[in-house]
Formats: structure tokens, C-alpha cells, sequence
């Protein structure tokens, strides 16, 4: 669970969930979902997390969609959507 605050009052909740598959010692997925309210908007984010471990090295993909219910106006379910792809080195 995080929050962010900002001017006295809270601009950002998230409630993650989550469900780890290790498909292999060096295969890994996660799908995930959760609660996310920013600035009085509620979402239901829908996503799925890859990552590869090779060597000491470690690449991953991220994969998400916001969600956005009861939009009045705003986003709709697939107008928030997220790709990024990461790597990390451990030492």
C-alpha cells in the first residue's frame, strides 16, 4: 500500500495485488492488479510484470492498463496504458 501526499491532503492510493509464476529458475511473470485513486479518479489497473535473469544481469518488460471506472469525462478503461522495459545489475 503506498500514498502520496501533497498540499494536506492525499493526492495518490494504491492498494497493489499481486500472483508470481517462476516458470524456470530464470523465468519469471507476475500479473497484477489492485486499487489506484489520483486526484478524486478511481482505477482497477490491470497488468503483467516478465522478467529474465541471465548471469548477473536482470531484464524485465512491464505491461499495465489503468482502468479508469465511473470516468465522468475523463480517461476511459484503456486510455491509461504503461509499457516499460528495465534492466538491473546485481553485483
Amino acid at each position: 500500500m503506498s500514498a502520496r501526499l501533497g498540499n494536506g491532503s492525499t493526492t495518490e492510493f494504491n492498494l497493489p495485488l499481486g500472483l508470481l509464476f517462476q516458470f524456470t529458475p530464470r523465468v519469471s511473470a507476475t500479473l497484477h492488479s489492485g486499487f489506484r485513486e489520483r486526484d478524486s479518479a478511481s482505477f482497477v489497473p490491470f497488468g503483467v510484470d516478465v522478467m529474465l535473469e541471465t548471469g548477473h544481469i536482470d531484464l524485465g518488460a512491464m505491461f499495465d492498463v489503468g482502468g479508469q471506472f465511473r470516468p465522468d469525462g475523463g480517461p476511459g478503461y484503456f486510455d491509461e496504458f504503461r509499457f516499460r522495459v528495465f534492466t538491473q545489475i546485481r553485483v
